[in-house]
């Protein structure tokens, strides 16, 4: 569906993207679903309203800032990588 891409994104290969906006340098991870979401800085929202708050809900290995340096903990790798064997 459409999406607007801000500059300096980083979609990874396998993130799927519908009818999303995403502010500049925003790195969706390739686990990623996103429906009907609009990520500015550290907040994810939906058309109601309703937010998350990134770096609180710990999922930064998902959806995060483009230009920090993805480090995954060991316990985050081993979900990305199970993850990566459902899709």
């Amino acid at each position: 569906g459409p999406a607007v891409i801000g500059s300096g994104c980083v979609i990874e290969a396998g993130a799927t993207l519908e009818r999303c906006i995403l502010a500049d340098y925003t790195r969706i991870s390739s686990v990623a679903l996103l429906e009907d979401k609009m990520v500015f800085g550290n907040k994810c929202t939906d058309p109601v309203g309703r937010y998350l708050d990134i770096e609180e809900s710990q999922i930064g290995w998902i959806v995060d800032d483009a230009r920090k340096k993805a480090e995954l903990s060991a316990a985050e790798m081993q979900l990305f990588e199970e993850v990566r064997v459902l899709v």
